[in-house]
């Protein structure tokens, strides 16, 4: 899925895919959480050539049987091969490729979070109308939207509205129907990387406003 995410969009001449390739994918290790989450790691501006991590999420072998069944129930084919234009292309890797070989200081030391996840996230959208998949596809993309609102509403609420572990727990669980170790990571993130959760929606939000305005 992987080369044919790439293939498909140099066939829609979206962009130029910096060359070489160098993209490593593996799975995420166990120092990143309980249930370790994946994502897209760069090379910095110093390297631009070096290797570019992409990271796959997974849940160690040790873990519950019902919490595994929602893990894969969670990731699986067609949220895979719709999150793949949010994190390779033509979403992060190709987006931090192209930063890496044109640096510019304030960028380099001070990175635009809602850039960044506002551009994965409509990449997602963007392939998927151009024909990447099918409805499951497009489902997976709707639940990630949804997923991206409830990101937005806990980050807010904890930092502003004094939600402590259980009240997020019972939001993201309850009213978001989202899933508990998810829920569990996300405390973990709005506690520690306030205000990232927010950039997906608002990011989103500002570049499809963009979009629209240049189709008019």
């Amino acid at each position: 899925d992987t080369d044919a995410a790439f293939a498909f969009a140099q066939s829609h001449e979206l962009m130029s895919v910096p060359e070489p390739r160098t993209l490593v994918i593996d799975t995420a290790p166990a120092w990143l959480g309980g249930q370790s989450v994946g994502g897209v790691y760069p090379a910095g501006p110093f390297q631009p050539d070096a290797e570019t991590l992409f990271l796959l999420p997974n849940i160690p072998d040790s873990a519950p049987d019902d919490a595994k069944a929602r893990f894969f129930s969670a990731f699986n084919t067609a949220f895979n091969r719709m999150i793949l234009t949010h994190e390779l292309v033509p979403g992060h890797y190709v987006q931090l490729k192209v930063a890496a070989r044109l640096p510019h200081p304030v960028r380099s030391l001070f990175g635009d979070g809602v850039y960044t996840e506002g551009w994965g996230s409509f990449s997602e959208r963007l392939m998927l109308d151009l024909g990447w998949g099918g409805p499951p596809e497009r489902l997976a993309h709707y639940k990630k939207q949804l997923e991206n609102l409830a990101r937005l509403i806990a980050d807010i609420s904890v930092h502003t509205r004094h939600w402590d572990q259980a009240r997020l727990q019972r939001f993201l669980t309850e009213d978001a129907l989202l899933d508990a170790q998810f829920a569990s990571n996300l405390w973990q993130r709005a506690v520690l990387s306030s205000p990232q959760l927010t950039t997906y929606h608002l990011g989103y939000r500002d570049i499809h406003s963009i979009w629209l305005d240049w189709r008019r």
